[in-house]
């Protein structure tokens, strides 16, 4: 008789203890680690490894426990990966959305199927002999997980950034007043690019070495995007501009939209742009499927997010980790800790449409599992 596993998915740290307990010379420690073994060699369970969890090892500072971690993977009995599509690691919510649209746009339907994508997102091991067997193939690996994580405390440090404008605030309040001089706005830019700094510095993760360089980079990309403005200041010019820089639809924006549905947007304006480009489906069909709540990934993601404590230091794992609640829906437990076990649990209480997907427990340690 077949019998269907169980598919777990643990977070970073979960592994990471697992791995440091199995090799330790500690008689507990190893002792319960060798009992988590025993359970995978039963197949009680298989454990999901990610794309991101060998990222996160192999980004690790010292190299001999990288090298120490990876060995173990390989030599587990039974593990499986998320699919990355061209292995671009773009990060499993991302991938996860693009099968929710795919599944929807291919079979122009309402709900998406769990079980359809689910088919597709379960996938064959990644080789990670590769790593540790090719010297040349290892260097490149880690040096693009390293770019990766030096990117994703960026986007942590910029996520906790106090709100620029009212959230309050009507666009058209917004542009009553008209567009500011090129001095002006560069020197305002400036300010930003400063208070982007100061928050790299104060809450961002500890590993940032330069925080003024978050400041740099953000000030750039800023002083890019303003560039380019409207020709004036009417709703109707400025409508238009945003349909042609964010992929903002003219129907979803309207005088009397207030600044935080603009940043939200502006947000599935940016999204609906990246997968139009990865996976051929047109903006406007990405953003009208993001923007009626049909993708349960990006839903169970957004609204995590905004569970996000603006006040706390912010940390790149903690960030993979809250990725990982979107593939709940798709797994048959997905195992975080306090933290953010405690921002999903809030997220599913405000999100009801699907909440009764969400299969998340908290767990302080791989033991508890």
């Amino acid at each position: 008789m077949l019998i269907q596993p169980k598919f777990y998915l643990l977070d970073t740290n979960q592994l990471n203890n697992w791995i440091s307990d199995y090799v330790s010379t500690d008689k507990d420690r190893k002792l319960r680690a060798k009992k988590f073994l025993k359970r995978l060699e039963n197949f009680e369970f298989a454990p999901v490894i990610t794309f991101e969890h060998i990222q996160e090892i192999v980004a690790h500072a010292d190299i001999n426990l990288v090298h120490q971690r990876l060995r173990i993977l390989q030599a587990l009995p039974f593990r499986i990966t998320i699919l990355n599509r061209d292995h671009a690691p773009f990060g499993p919510c991302f991938e996860v959305i693009y099968y929710e649209i795919d599944e929807l746009v291919s079979i122009n339907g309402d709900i998406v199927s769990i079980e359809n994508v689910r088919s597709r997102i379960i996938g064959t091991n990644f080789d990670v002999s590769l790593l540790i067997e090719d010297e040349n193939f290892f260097r490149i690996f880690r040096r693009n997980a390293l770019n990766a994580a030096k990117q994703l405390e960026f986007t942590t440090a910029i996520m906790r950034m106090p709100k620029l404008f009212p959230s309050n605030q009507t666009l058209e309040q917004f542009l009553s007043p008209g567009f500011r001089s090129d001095a002006d706005r560069i020197a305002k830019i400036h300010q930003i690019g400063r208070i982007a700094t100061a928050t790299a510095s104060k809450l961002g993760d500890k590993r940032i070495e330069r925080p003024e360089s978050v400041g740099l980079a953000f000030t750039s990309e800023l002083l890019s995007a303003s560039a380019n403005k409207p020709k004036d200041a009417t709703f109707q010019s400025f409508s238009e501009h945003m349909q042609q820089l964010a992929g903002i639809p003219s129907w979803a924006l309207e005088p009397s939209t207030k600044m935080s549905e603009f940043s939200r947007l502006v947000h599935i304006g940016s999204m609906s742009k990246f997968y139009s480009e990865y996976s051929g489906f047109s903006e406007e069909v990405i953003f009208r499927l993001i923007f009626d709540k049909r993708l349960p990934s990006y839903e169970i993601s957004n609204n995590t997010q905004n569970q996000i404590d603006s006040s706390q230091r912010s940390k790149r794992s903690i960030v993979i980790d809250t990725q990982f609640a979107c593939l709940s829906p798709y797994f048959d437990r997905v195992y975080l800790d306090k933290h953010v076990y405690d921002k999903v649990m809030r997220s599913k209480r405000s999100n009801a449409m699907y909440s009764s997907l969400m299969n998340v427990e908290r767990a302080c340690g791989y033991f508890d599992i």
